[in-house]
């Protein structure tokens, strides 16, 4: 992530987005490695739809 991104930043849902990501993108980390290569992905959007939802759902069952 970016410099701006880290300053309302909370480790508990930055876990579980990664979690989320790593689990329906395939991607490892979100942090930012300054390399096209590594920082940008072809997704289709059923995964997109998939890991959007967890994320919903992640939020639900936060309440």
């Amino acid at each position: 992530m970016n410099d701006s991104q880290n300053e309302d930043a909370d480790p508990v849902i930055d876990k579980e987005v990664a979690e989320i990501v790593r689990r329906h993108l395939g991607i490892k980390t979100l942090d930012e490695r300054k390399s096209d290569r590594q920082d940008f992905y072809d997704l289709s959007v059923w995964q997109i739809q998939e890991s959007l939802r967890a994320a919903y759902q992640a939020g639900r069952n936060a309440r």
